[in-house]
């Protein structure tokens, strides 16, 4: 057992040692990349753009997904700004009321009115105190309500933003496809007008074996016409006659059998 962990210890550090040493890792992640630009390079372009077109059409489904959420943002948003507004109502009511309670401890006036109620001075500064702390405590919770309704304002702006830059974005993708799609068509029109020769089409192979039997054709001709001129075997082929230099006039002395000419034309031989 012991062995056994001992050997996976090694080959685990002979493991570690070679992906240091040779970057095997980035090596490795390298030919994966150009593994899948090759396969992505071989993927007819009708296929790309009828997959980007399924993409868009996706895109639909984003923009309903974030309406939901914008939606609970919005009336998260308008249910704050009414309760911050009743809060401040309540705030400055209670802020008179505790002003002018304030004043009466001030002023030692027994006894002391309050909300439609009745104290003697030790009550009266007893309940202020109370409603005072109370005062600050809804003080503190309406400012911290009027902090989440910033960030939930910002939220919400952000995200309608979002949803403004999707759809721009959609629209942009719908065009620049329709101007793609326009220009793989001429393209196919050209190829069948005049096919490439590695185009796989029907109309290319049509051509090409057309050309191709053109081509054998002509090769034939000149095969006749060659063996009308030289023959079928090597002896049938005439040989080549040099005939050097040409003195017409030689030749016609000695035809007409001028003197001296004969020995001439015959050492020109």
């Amino acid at each position: 057992m012991c062995k056994k962990i001992a050997v996976g210890v090694v080959i685990a550090l002979a493991c570690l040692w070679v992906a240091r040493k040779t970057q095997f890792c980035s090596y490795a992640s390298t030919l994966i990349a150009q593994g899948k630009e090759h396969v992505r390079g071989q993927v007819p372009r009708d296929l790309e753009l009828a997959r980007v077109q399924h993409e868009i059409q996706q895109l639909d489904r984003d923009y309903q997904a974030l309406l939901g959420p914008i939606a609970e943002r919005m009336a998260s948003v308008k249910k704050l700004e009414r309760e911050i507004t009743t809060a401040k109502a309540n705030q400055q009511e209670q802020r008179e009321n505790l002003l002018t309670l304030t004043k009466a401890v001030e002023s030692n006036d027994m006894p002391v009115s309050y909300c439609g109620s009745t104290y003697n001075l030790d009550q009266a500064k007893v309940k202020l105190a109370r409603e005072f702390a109370t005062f600050k405590k809804l003080e503190a919770h309406l400012a911290s309500k009027e902090k989440l309704l910033d960030a939930e304002t910002k939220n919400l702006a952000a995200t309608r933003d979002q949803l403004d830059k999707l759809v721009s974005q959609k629209r942009e993708f719908e065009i620049r496809l329709a101007q793609l799609e326009a220009e793989e068509a001429t393209l196919k029109v050209t190829r069948i007008k005049t096919p490439l020769a590695t185009d796989d089409g029907r109309v290319a192979d049509i051509k090409n074996t057309l050309d191709r039997i053109e081509h054998g054709q002509a090769v034939e001709v000149q095969k006749h016409e060659l063996q009308q001129q030289y023959g079928s075997k090597i002896s049938d082929a005439q040989p080549a006659v040099s005939t050097g230099t040409v003195d017409v006039g030689a030749i016609r002395d000695y035809l007409e059998g001028v003197s001296g000419v004969a020995t001439k034309v015959a050492g020109n031989k």
